[in-house]
C-alpha cells in the first residue's frame, strides 16, 4: 500500500524544537517583520534576480529596523574565497539579524556567514578548523524560494573551492527561523523546478540507504518521498498549482531534516567531482545515479514498498536524466571525473561497501 500524505498535518508532527523555528506563511513580508526588531542591523543575503524582481526593495521597504544592508550578487555553489570576502566587509558592521532569501546556496552563504560573524571566524578555513557549538547571539532567518536542498533546516553548509578542486561542509551552522511561503517557489522555471525536486529526492532516497538511518530519519524520508513522486510531474505540468508546490516545499524541508539525522551518501559523493568538473547542476549531478543505485540496494533495504520503488523509478525514467548530463559530459568523462577518492564523509554512508566496479557500472548504466 502507497503511504497516504496528509497535507494539513505534514509538517504539524514535528518534534516541538523545529516547530519553534518554523513559520508557514501566507505573506511572507509580515512573517519577517514579526521577527525583526527595531534595534537590529539587518543583513539581506539574496541573488541578483530577486533584486531584479523587486523582491529586495519589497523586503527592504518593509521591515522595521536599525539598519539594513544588502548581499544581491550569490551565485550557485558559493565559493570559499567570496564568502571570506563578505566577512571582511561586515566584519565590524555589528550585524544583529541574517536573512537569508533565496536558493540552497544563498541560505548556504548566509549560514556560513552567520557562524562567522559570531564566532569571529575571520576565514572559512578557520570555521573548519575551529568548528563552533552553536549560533548564539545572531538570528538567521532562511526564506526558501527552492524546493530542493533543504538548506534552510540543516545544520551544515556546502562551500565549494573550484580553483583547488575541493568541496567543504561547514557544520553546526544552521537557521533560527525558517519561513515557509510556497508562492515564492511557483515562478521558478521548469528546468530548476525539476533539479532542485531532484535534489530533496536524493537527500531522502539517500537518508535510506544510509548506515546512520533510524526511524526519525526513515519516516522523514518516506514523506518526502510520497510527496515528490505524487507532485513533482503535476508542478511541472502546471507550475501555477500552489498545492503541487507546497507539496514539493514540505519534501524539501522533510528530506533537509532526514539528512539533518544522517548526511548524504553515495549519490552525493558521486555528484561533487562531477559538478566540479563539469558544472553538472547539483540536482542533476546527485540524482541520475538514483536509478541505478535504487535497483541495486533493492526496495526491502531502502524501507520502502515494491509499489513505491517502482514509482520512482518510472518516475526518475520518464524524466530523462542521462540525456541531460550527457549535454555537460560524455560517459569516459564522467568516470575519469570521479576516479579518484570520492568523499568519504559521504561514500562512507552507503549501505553497502563502495568499489571502483560498483562506481564504474553505476555512471554506465545510469548513462544508458
Amino acid at each position: 500500500m502507497r503511504l497516504e500524505i496528509n497535507m494539513q498535518s505534514v509538517l504539524s508532527d514535528l518534534p516541538e524544537n523545529i516547530k519553534t523555528k518554523l513559520v508557514v506563511s501566507d505573506d511572507y513580508l509580515p512573517s519577517i517583520n514579526e521577527l525583526i526588531h527595531s534595534s537590529d542591523n539587518v543583513l539581506l543575503i539574496t541573488s541578483n534576480g530577486f533584486t531584479k524582481r523587486g523582491y529586495v526593495d519589497e523586503i527592504t521597504g518593509y521591515i522595521t529596523c536599525n539598519e539594513i544592508h544588502v548581499i544581491d550578487d550569490v551565485t550557485p555553489n558559493p565559493e570559499l574565497v567570496y564568502i571570506d570576502s563578505l566577512y571582511k566587509r561586515f566584519a565590524e558592521s555589528n550585524i544583529s539579524h541574517i536573512i537569508a532569501f533565496g536558493g540552497g546556496s544563498v541560505m548556504d552563504t548566509g549560514k556560513v556567514l552567520c557562524g562567522m560573524l559570531d564566532n569571529k571566524r575571520v576565514s572559512v578555513h578557520q570555521l573548519l578548523e575551529q568548528p563552533i557549538e552553536r549560533l548564539q547571539s545572531i538570528a538567521l532567518t532562511t526564506i526558501p524560494t527552492t524546493s530542493g536542498t533543504g538548506a534552510e533546516i540543516t545544520p551544515f553548509a556546502t562551500v565549494w573551492d573550484s580553483v583547488n578542486g575541493k568541496k567543504y561542509s561547514v557544520v553546526n551552522v544552521q537557521a533560527s527561523h525558517i519561513i515557509l511561503h510556497p508562492q515564492l517557489t511557483v515562478a521558478l522555471p521548469y528546468f530548476d523546478t525539476m533539479v532542485t525536486a531532484l535534489d530533496a529526492l536524493s537527500h531522502a532516497i539517500e537518508s535510506l540507504w544510509n548506515v546512520k538511518r533510524n526511524a526519525r530519519s526513515i519516516c522523514y524520508a518516506q514523506q518526502a518521498i510520497t510527496l515528490i513522486s505524487d507532485h513533482l510531474l503535476v508542478t511541472l505540468d502546471e507550475p501555477t498549482n500552489l498545492k503541487a508546490r507546497s507539496a514539493l516545499q514540505n519534501a524539501a524541508f522533510l528530506a533537509g531534516l532526514a539528512i539533518s539525522e544522517t548526511k548524504t551518501a553515495l549519490a552525493h559523493a558521486l555528484s561533487y567531482p562531477i559538478t566540479l568538473s563539469f558544472n553538472v547542476p547539483h540536482g542533476l549531478a546527485c540524482s541520475f545515479t538514483l536509478a541505478a543505485l535504487i535497483k541495486r540496494v533493492g526496495a526491502e533495504r531502502l524501507k520502502l514498498t515494491q509499489e513505491q520503488v517502482d514509482t520512482l523509478l518510472t518516475l526518475l525514467k520518464s524524466l530523462q536524466l542521462n540525456d541531460k548530463v550527457a549535454k555537460y559530459a560524455a560517459v569516459s568523462e564522467l568516470l575519469d571525473a570521479v576516479d579518484q577518492d570520492l568523499d568519504p564523509s559521504r561514500a562512507g554512508n552507503f549501505i553497502t561497501s563502495v568499489t571502483p566496479d560498483l562506481v564504474k557500472s553505476v555512471i554506465e548504466e545510469s548513462m544508458k
